[in-house]
């Protein structure tokens, strides 16, 4: 676990948490993949996927790579991907250091990360 959060908390907090927090995390995830405008067969990155509400959605018509710094979120969103059906390359990993030398992407998504990282300016580097 990594601060205490539990690897399926986002997936909890969307489907099964109060009306409010349901509202509030299917609204942003809408958002964010409709604002990131992903086209068919596109490589995709989601930074700070957590337990991968957001990939998995994504994951039927991109090529996407999820990464995470809990490797019980990671865990988990592989587990919950195995059973959609659906592939995605999962990486745990810190955002100030991803390892992900040489991968260029077409769209990135960064939501719910940057308020948990010292430096947000170093960390966007990349």
């Amino acid at each position: 676990m990594y601060m205490n959060v539990p690897g399926d908390y986002y997936e909890f907090v969307e489907t099964r948490g109060h009306k409010s927090q349901r509202f509030f995390y299917r609204s942003r995830n809408d958002f964010l993949i409709y604002m990131a405008n992903i086209n068919k067969g596109e490589k995709v990155v989601d930074v700070g996927c957590g337990s991968g509400m957001i990939c998995r959605r994504v994951a039927p018509f991109a090529n996407v790579t999820a990464v995470d710094i809990s490797q019980e979120a990671v865990r988990y969103a592989k587990k919950k991907t195995a059973e959609e059906g659906n592939e995605i390359n999962y990486v745990c990993g810190e955002l100030e250091k991803i390892p992900l030398k040489d991968e260029v992407f077409d769209v990135a998504i960064v939501g719910h990360v940057l308020e948990h990282v010292p430096g947000p300016d170093l960390a966007l580097k990349d």
